[in-house]
């Protein structure tokens, strides 16, 4: 165990290069978890207009 204390104490940075890391990753996450809806919701609409274009074709005939 000392050997790892040792490792830790030589450099102090990291603690704090990761939490850094972690919160950018975490924004990431927040953001690509966003852009994930916002595609879902877009192709709810795609889906619903195509729809409706299909119907006013059939009652077009």
């Amino acid at each position: 165990m000392g050997e790892a204390a040792n490792e830790r104490d030589s450099r102090p940075g990291i603690g704090k290069n990761f939490r850094r890391a972690n919160a950018a990753l975490l924004r990431a996450s927040r953001t690509i978890e966003a852009a994930y809806r916002d595609l879902k919701a877009a192709q709810a609409s795609l889906i619903q207009a195509e729809k409706m274009a299909s119907l006013g074709q059939r009652t077009g005939r």
